[in-house]
């Protein structure tokens, strides 16, 4: 490490000090470090220091001041989430974390820094910090991966979000699921009516997501090997429907494992390849895309009408609740589910049948109440 004087007229001493050394980077190219303006050479010394325990720890030290908008925004170009998920990142990331941290260098962001701005918005709610925290974990690993810092301060942190009853109903019984398809059905044209038919018979019978079931093709559905594979979704979320595309960006990189079709999907999807001559499996009569955003509306509206809180992704939840009720073990029933682990799978059959659970009873001490009398 080398030291020397620099003349400077704004100094009081007429100079400052300058600090420099040679280093191999991390990735074994030789380089040289300088840095001047310093009071004193005691001054530099510390700075050197730091800078070299920084090199020593394997940060990149050229990339140090990179902000964390820069980050989100080289994390985002280079991301393989789908575009729907990465919508909504980008919407909590604009909205919070970037009025607060978005000019600042990452490396300069630690532990009490995140939990104290967490702890600010933790009255949002604690599904949306979780969603914020979800996205900070993101830019510090990104953050990680190109040797800007070496923590992830984002992990260990406490949701302090203001936690909520959560009454959505999530699992849908066989028998309200008939039901709800006759009358979906019955409020549509022929054509119409079916198709939402067969986008509910996709969600309970096979757990794909609504955008999956979206941008479906006949071409994805191997009638002889009895399988669908999901290629792609459509991207729709803050779109017009003009700007509706499909992406190739699946939700997981397990979404592409191909998914056995049951038989009573299977006989109802050779009938509707009878009357559906289009390339996609659930369309509008002209064989456009149909709008999920007013497709879930429309069929909410007609739940509600039958007592239920209906959501498009209750089916998924259905089907895996379903499977694992059935039998399953965690494993085939997260590669069924083209989980990226049987824990999120078993986190979503934990919290369906509790909440069976609890109706169970609800109903039970409501309707019988002097059983013992």
């Amino acid at each position: 490490m080398r030291f020397d004087k620099r003349p400077a007229k704004k100094s009081k001493t007429g100079y400052t000090w300058r600090v420099s050394f040679d280093y191999t980077d991390r990735y074994g190219k030789k380089r040289k470090y300088s840095k001047s303006g310093f009071a004193t050479k005691k001054a530099a010394e510390v700075h050197g220091r730091e800078v070299l325990n920084d090199l020593q720890n394997g940060l990149n030290i050229r990339e140090k001041d990179t902000t964390v908008d820069e980050i989100f925004q080289q994390w985002k170009a280079g991301s393989h989430l789908a575009e729907n998920t990465i919508h909504i990142y980008t919407n909590r990331y604009e909205k919070h974390i970037r009025p607060v941290f978005g000019s600042v260098p990452l490396a300069n962001i630690h532990y009490f820094e995140v939990q104290s701005f967490i702890n600010t918005v933790s009255g949002k709610g604690y599904s949306l910090v979780q969603q914020i925290l979800v996205v900070l974990k993101h830019i510090y690993e990104y953050g990680m991966k190109t040797g800007i810092t070496n923590e992830n301060p984002a992990a260990i942190i406490k949701n302090n979000g203001r936690m909520t009853v959560n009454n959505r109903q999530e699992y849908l019984d066989y028998l309200d699921f008939q039901n709800l398809k006759q009358r979906v059905y019955s409020k549509h044209e022929p054509f119409d009516g079916t198709a939402q038919t067969i986008l509910l018979d996709l969600g309970y019978y096979a757990g794909l997501r609504l955008a999956e079931i979206c941008a479906l093709r006949w071409e994805d559905v191997d009638m002889d090997s009895g399988v669908i594979t999901v290629r792609q979704q459509l991207s729709y979320t803050g779109r017009q429907m003009a700007d509706f595309k499909v992406s190739t960006k699946l939700k997981t990189q397990t979404s592409g494992t191909p998914i056995p079709i049951p038989s009573v999907l299977k006989d109802t999807l050779k009938s509707w390849r009878e009357d559906n001559p289009y390339s996609l499996i659930v369309c509008k009569e002209d064989g456009t895309f149909i709008n999920p955003q007013t497709t879930r509306q429309s069929i909410r509206k007609i739940a509600k009408d039958m007592g239920i809180d209906f959501h498009p992704h209750m089916l998924r939840h259905t089907y895996i609740t379903n499977l694992i009720m059935s039998g399953a073990d965690p494993k085939t029933a997260s590669e069924l589910a083209r989980h990226s682990s049987p824990t999120m799978t078993l986190g979503i059959y934990t919290e369906v049948n509790n909440q069976m659970k609890t109706d169970i009873l609800e109903k039970a001490f409501s309707e019988t109440p002097d059983i013992l009398a």
